[in-house]
């Protein structure tokens, strides 16, 4: 959820979404190993989207129709 200091690196200060048996909440990775019996966790990593956008193009386009007649005249 957040980054804190150290920057890059998790650790106990870093604020972590949670949720088991009540309503999800942010605590940090600390706060959540302390209740736990064993100090390890999952980690799962989303990978980056492939693209922001994808742009086709398609159909009968000639931009340069009108300007080819006018070419041949001069």
């Amino acid at each position: 959820m957040e980054d804190r200091q150290p920057v890059g690196i998790l650790g106990e200060n870093d604020l972590v979404a949670h949720q088991l048996g009540g309503a999800p909440e942010i605590l940090t990775l600390g706060e959540v190993l302390k209740e736990r019996r064993k100090n390890c966790f999952d980690l799962f990593r989303v990978p980056p989207p492939k693209s922001a956008a994808t742009l086709v193009f398609g159909g009968d386009v000639m931009l340069g129709r009108s300007y080819a007649a006018k070419i041949e005249m001069e």
